[in-house]
């Protein structure tokens, strides 16, 4: 199920978006936050408990500045190699998120450029949330649409398969006419459809 959170005060709610965020609105009418969708993992992100603890509203006197500040993803990195079919594995590490989802593309954006057929590997991805889901399908569209050799690992992380699950995915990430799946790793086994 998702779950929507306020990105500065930490209120969250399991209603529709528009519910979520008149409940936001009727709790801490002085936050200024933006509520977005999370996918729990293991119920956190980005170190904070949703759901287990009452979130605290923020300071009154807090500066614009600091309340406005983005959200780091200091976990986030990408590594590169080669697999034996001479395709580029590129694993992605940390968080998928607001804050990272443009590095992402721009650089699925310089693989493309270069030709370069490219396997996305999920397997170490920590968190994903709908921006990091949006970049990922904005991404597999434009390689089907151009041409552009570009997969997803079928072995991806616990957090992905179950953003996948929620947001039926599967089937895109993983088309049936794709052909033979790697199998150096223990795949994931999407959800019949």
């Amino acid at each position: 199920m998702p779950l929507y959170a306020c990105e500065l005060c930490g209120f969250t709610s399991a209603a529709f978006r528009l519910e979520a965020a008149a409940a936001h609105r009727r709790e801490y009418p002085d936050c200024d936050g933006v509520i977005r969708i999370v996918f729990r993992s293991d119920d956190r992100y980005r170190g904070r408990s949703y759901g287990l603890q009452p979130a605290t509203p923020p300071a009154a006197k807090a500066s614009r500045d600091e309340r406005e500040a983005p959200a780091r993803s200091p976990a986030f990195a990408m590594r590169e190699h080669l697999d034996p079919d001479e395709t580029l594995r590129l694993t992605v590490l940390g968080d998928l998120d607001l804050a990272v989802a443009d590095r992402l593309s721009a650089r699925l954006g310089e693989l493309k450029e270069g030709g370069r057929p490219v396997r996305l590997d999920l397997s170490k991805l920590a968190f994903i949330d709908s921006t990091g889901v949006q970049a990922l399908l904005v991404a597999l569209a434009d390689a089907r649409w151009t041409g552009w050799q570009l997969e997803v690992a079928q072995e991806v992380s616990p957090s992905v398969a179950r953003a996948t699950q929620l947001v039926g995915i599967a089937h895109v990430l993983w088309p049936p006419d794709a052909g033979p799946r790697p199998s150096d790793a223990a795949p994931f086994s999407p959800p019949a459809t």
